[in-house]
Formats: C-alpha cells, structure tokens, sequence
C-alpha cells in the first residue's frame, strides 16, 4: 500500500475535532464533563495542529495522526483516525507497521491510550505488538510497544 503523509492544515481542524468527539461520545465511560473534555480537545487539536500529519492513499486524505514525543525515547501515538469509507483496508495497519519500524530503527518505545471498549483498535494493536501496560480510568487502557 502506497501511503503518503503531510501536514495538516487549519482546514482539518473541525475533521479531526469531530473523530475525536464521536470516540469519547460512544466509548467514554468514566464520569466526565463532556462539555469541558470537549473544549480541550478542541484546543489540544488547534494549538498541535503542526504535529498532526494527514494520511494520503492516491491523493485522497484517508485519515489522520498525531505522532507526540513524550519522554526521551518514548513517542505516543496521540491520535489516529480513518474515515469509515476507507476503514478495513489495511491502512491503519501499514501505518502501523512503518511507525514501528521507524521506531525500532531509533530504540524508540511506543505509547497509546485506547477504550476498552474499542475492540477493533485494541485488537489491531495488539497484532502490531502493542501490551496493555496501565489503566486510565475505567475506559482506557495505556498499551505500549517496546523497540525490537
């Protein structure tokens, strides 16, 4: 699969915003103030807009992630959307793959938080060698995959 990747651009802002609330509003199950989540999501996604990368496949923008450095060889990835037309074709599974490759290559681990009840991330997850290493609260489970 031929996978291209850029920045995103302010244009995206409202696309990204929105996968994030569709997620929290079908799997947040801890007691949250969905008004007050929301907002910070909205100024999480302006204010790093420069690190989120579009994910191109034949010049189509198919989704999108937010690659965050955290601490000294640890990068966590903070976000990762497909639009549902292009779900189930393998992309966020190759992005994967060249996010742990890349990984490897600079003994970097790799960090991600993910709703329990998200069944269908967790599992590709776990194919791409990701473990749950800690809880977040009731919903969330923090998975991580070391270097190989």
């Amino acid at each position: 699969m031929n996978l291209r990747y850029e920045s995103a651009q302010e244009v995206d802002i409202e696309t990204i915003y929105t996968f994030c609330k569709e997620l929290i509003e079908q799997y947040e199950t801890d007691p949250i103030d969905l008004e007050q989540v929301l907002l910070w999501c909205k100024r999480k996604i302006t204010a790093s807009l420069a690190e989120y990368r579009r994910i191109l496949r034949d010049g189509d923008v198919v989704g999108y992630f937010h690659p965050c450095p955290e601490e000294k060889g640890t990068v966590e990835l903070d976000d990762l959307y497909i639009h549902e037309k292009f779900r189930n074709q393998g992309i966020a599974s190759a992005l994967l793959r060249e996010l742990c490759a890349s990984a490897d290559e600079k003994g970097q681990t790799l960090l991600l938080y993910v709703f329990k009840q998200n069944e269908g991330a967790w599992r590709l997850y776990e194919r791409c060698g990701f473990v749950v290493s800690d809880e977040a609260g009731d919903s969330r489970w923090i998975m991580t995959r070391q270097p190989k």
